[in-house]
């Protein structure tokens, strides 16, 4: 039998969605702005993730007081408030690798880069898995189009799995040849980087928990 999931708003008053949503959107801010200091090297962007931390605190403080209610949600209630927690840790450890990369000067390996290159796009894979649930802030929708966001989350979970192969390499091939002090910031770097990533991808499959709730 076909399901719909009928318009939020209307049937229960409150939607973490639009909330939701915005907080996504500085994640993936967060993510590009990283990028950008590995670019070109412009650590005063600091600042600006630091911006974004603030931002995104006040909006998981809203979720999580709404959620302190006794309000019924068309969604798992306790997936929305562990969806903000780890997309709050992807803004957490962006500001920090923001911090640690103004300690010292690094050059950055070209597969380190490339590892940055796939949380990019695990990023806007996110930034598309949300997009495709916009329609459940105007109007009610079969299960056909939820499943069809949710490829976003296998794509994913396949980018992750390439980074950590890549991940790997990096432990293998790349650490054995610098210098201690190059090695030891560099790995936190990596560390970091992998953390997000996993954040990600846990993100990513409880956003699956919460809009398949009931199936």
């Amino acid at each position: 039998m076909v399901k719909f999931i009928r318009h939020v708003f209307d049937l229960f008053g409150y939607s973490p969605f639009p909330d939701l949503l915005e907080h996504a959107n500085l994640c993936v801010e967060s993510i590009h702005l990283i990028k950008k200091i590995f670019e070109e090297d412009d650590t005063s962007l600091v600042g600006d993730i630091d911006k974004i931390e603030k931002r995104a605190d006040k909006i998981k403080d809203k979720i999580r007081t709404y959620l302190s209610d006794p309000v019924i949600l068309p969604v798992d209630k306790y997936a929305v408030f562990n969806l903000i927690v780890l997309q709050d840790n992807v803004i957490n450890l962006c500001r920090d690798l923001a911090v640690l990369l103004t300690i010292k000067e690094l050059k950055i390996p070209d597969e380190v880069r490339e590892l940055l290159d796939r949380i990019d796009k695990i990023a806007n894979e996110y930034s598309e898995l949300y997009e495709h649930v916009k329609p459940l802030l105007a109007k009610a929708f079969v299960k056909s189009e939820v499943d069809h966001a949710l490829e976003h989350v296998n794509a994913i979970v396949k980018i992750g799995e390439e980074f950590e192969k890549q991940y790997l390499k990096i432990c293998q091939e790349v650490f054995e040849n610098l210098k201690p002090a190059e090695l030891v910031l560099l790995r936190e770097v990596v560390i970091y980087l992998s953390r997000i990533v996993e954040n990600f991808i846990n993100a990513a499959k409880m956003f699956k928990v919460m809009i398949t709730r009931g199936d």
